[in-house]
């Protein structure tokens, strides 16, 4: 089995397994569960859920096999179909499809996406799918600004105790 919190579905190779189980649950109850926990509560705020579930989700439907859903839970079973889950060739089909925008958006033209391709990451592959970026672990879900107020204030407040200048950041502009 392979469980998608553990990243190897979105980036080993996953043919050596008969089946994967897929947790589909709900972000908000993935973070209901890491804040009741009360270790590691910080990455609800600093970790953008949404996109890892999206990335999670396409790994999972870029395997081959027959998805089976376990009644009244969020699991998702996918059995493999013969030898192998076909995900490196179905990625590359998705990449083929992918629109020129979507390339563009990361590179200038499609050429040079493509010449980077053979050397991604399966995960950066995925990404450039679904986001049309190359991006992959752990600061791929990273959202950069989640404590920028606070940050800002702390430096305000460190410059202000050694000058005494009176600012504060409120939430869009400086209050003096």
């Amino acid at each position: 089995a392979v469980f998608e919190h553990h990243r190897l579905l979105r980036t080993q190779d996953i043919d050596s397994f008969d089946s994967i189980i897929y947790i589909d649950e709900p972000v908000e109850n993935s973070k209901d569960k890491i804040l009741h926990r009360k270790r590691g509560s910080y990455l609800v705020d600093i970790m953008n859920f949404d996109l890892m579930k999206k990335i999670g989700q396409k790994a999972f439907a870029l395997a081959d096999g027959d998805v089976y859903h376990i009644a009244d839970s969020f699991i998702k079973i996918k059995i493999r179909f013969g030898e192998s889950y076909n995900v490196m060739e179905n990625i590359s089909h998705e990449l083929q499809l992918a629109s020129l925008e979507k390339c563009k958006k990361f590179d200038r033209d499609q050429k040079s996406a493509s010449d980077k391709i053979g050397m991604m990451a399966k995960e950066a592959m995925i990404f450039l799918i679904e986001e049309g970026k190359i991006k992959n672990g752990f600061t791929a879900y990273l959202n950069p600004i989640a404590y920028k107020q606070e940050l800002i204030n702390a430096v305000l407040d460190a410059v202000d105790s050694k000058t005494k200048l009176p600012w504060k950041l409120s939430s869009d502009k400086r209050n003096y």
